[in-house]
């Protein structure tokens, strides 16, 4: 049976008492490429049957068993190799979380340095922000972006700190990862500017506080906001 059930390309001999096994053959089953050397009768492995040819992953069928008939192998179905692969799924989850620090970190670096066009780069096509709790708009990234721009200049400096980031992974069209929330709490001092031409290199008169929100999407281009919304908690004014 176990011949039949195996086909050998190469010159396979049987182990004969004393003679050689075929000087390096192949045997292929089912897709299963074995290779084996030259066996002397002396150098013959203890405890294999004469006679039988080996099986994928070197093992001798034993006659004693029953074959099982869903490997159409008279040996046990190789294990899969899953170490290997979750390695990959949480090297992979490193590095989104990697990508998506860096997004909000880029998002906060853009709106200090009024790097409007960056900003937009940011969103996806229907990206949209809400500032509302902040005195703000609500709308498409773009928009926002151009009022930004001109509400950003009352500031001679700003400084975004966004700390205590929490990252999830959500789940799109059945597959995991493609999308993300992270909640992230801020702090944000800045500078009137009050038409003074030092105002920048002063310390910063006005500071607020308070969580962001963003729900992020995985794209072609790399990991962007579907939408971010400012949640203000406090802030101290001038005087």
């Amino acid at each position: 049976m176990w011949a039949a059930r195996t086909r050998n390309l190469g010159s396979c001999s049987s182990g004969t008492g004393g003679g050689v096994l075929g000087a390096c053959g192949f045997l292929v089953s089912f897709g299963l490429v074995v290779v084996f050397g030259s066996f002397t009768g002396a150098a013959w492995p203890s405890g294999w049957p004469r006679g039988h040819r080996i099986c994928a992953g070197g093992r001798v069928p034993d006659r004693r068993r029953r074959i099982d008939e869903r490997t159409h192998l008279g040996c046990a179905a190789r294990v899969p190799n899953t170490r290997a692969m979750t390695q990959r799924v949480e090297l992979a989850a490193v590095m989104d979380r990697l990508a998506v620090d860096g997004l909000v970190t880029d998002y906060a670096v853009a709106v200090d340095d009024g790097d409007w066009t960056a900003y937009r780069r940011l969103f996806t096509p229907d990206g949209r922000a809400d500032y509302r709790s902040a005195g703000g708009i609500e709308g498409a990234a773009g928009d926002v972006a151009s009022w930004l721009a001109e509400t950003m200049r009352l500031f001679a400096m700003r400084q975004h700190l966004i700390v205590n980031r929490r990252v999830s992974f959500g789940v799109l069209e059945h597959d995991t990862g493609d999308t993300a929330r992270v909640q992230a709490d801020y702090v944000n001092p800045m500078r009137l500017a009050e038409g003074a031409q030092d105002a920048a290199a002063g310390a910063p008169d006005f500071v607020c506080g308070g969580r962001y929100g963003f729900a992020l999407l995985r794209t072609p281009e790399g990991w962007r906001v579907r939408e971010v919304v400012v949640r203000e908690k406090w802030r101290r004014l001038p005087g």
